[in-house]
């Protein structure tokens, strides 16, 4: 029973890791949780493993770990809506507003992207020109309403005007309060016209 409950915290916490730090470090913190969970079983079970195991695991399921995140979009996005994005960041912090957010999708396989229901069949996320962020707090106030919503929309606008190159689309989903992972989603591209959408207009 500990054994096996090493190994599924192992995978959750590595889940948990490889969704917070995306890229080669989140690979990494993947393949690292996953072996060491995997090794400790390995001491429980009385075994004493070697140095070449370590290696041979953490190539392995980094790999592992850097495929489904580039399946699943956490990675690849274009350096432009990277750039957006951290001047977005760099303005609400001169601001004093926090910035605790997660990217939670990048670059789509059209595989995937046909996989989510409510995708637009040519999303930019497909051309690597689109971020979705999951913010948690932007005015310090300890909740996501639309107060944060507005926040943030005007500091994009902001950055818009001052470098043309990075207009796109701002949106929101907070249509429904009661659905905590849709309402605190906010996306951004840079697809090279300006455009403010949102599913509580609808």
């Amino acid at each position: 029973m500990m054994k096996s409950l090493i190994l599924i915290l192992g995978l959750i916490v590595a889940t948990i890791c490889g969704f917070f730090y995306t890229g080669i470090i989140g690979a990494l913190l993947f393949g690292l949780i996953i072996t060491l969970a995997i090794l400790g079983r390995r001491l429980l079970q009385g075994k004493r493993p070697s140095f070449l195991y370590f290696i041979l695991y953490m190539v392995v399921f980094s790999s592992i770990g850097y495929g489904l995140m580039t399946f699943f979009g956490l990675l690849g996005a274009e350096s432009n809506v990277h750039r957006k994005l951290s001047l977005i960041e760099e303005e609400l912090k001169s601001n004093n507003y926090e910035t605790s957010w997660v990217i939670i999708s990048q670059k789509r396989s059209e595989t995937f992207n046909r996989i989510l229901k409510n995708s637009a069949k040519d999303s930019h996320h497909m051309k690597g020109k689109a971020i979705d962020i999951y913010v948690f707090d932007i005015d310090g106030d300890g909740k996501f309403n639309r107060t944060d919503i507005n926040i943030l929309e005007k500091a994009n606008r902001k950055i818009e005007k001052e470098n043309p190159e990075l207009k796109g689309a701002f949106g929101d989903y907070f249509k429904d309060e009661s659905d905590h992972f849709s309402c605190h989603m906010i996306h951004i591209d840079t697809r090279g016209k300006s455009i403010r959408y949102s599913k509580f207009d609808e």
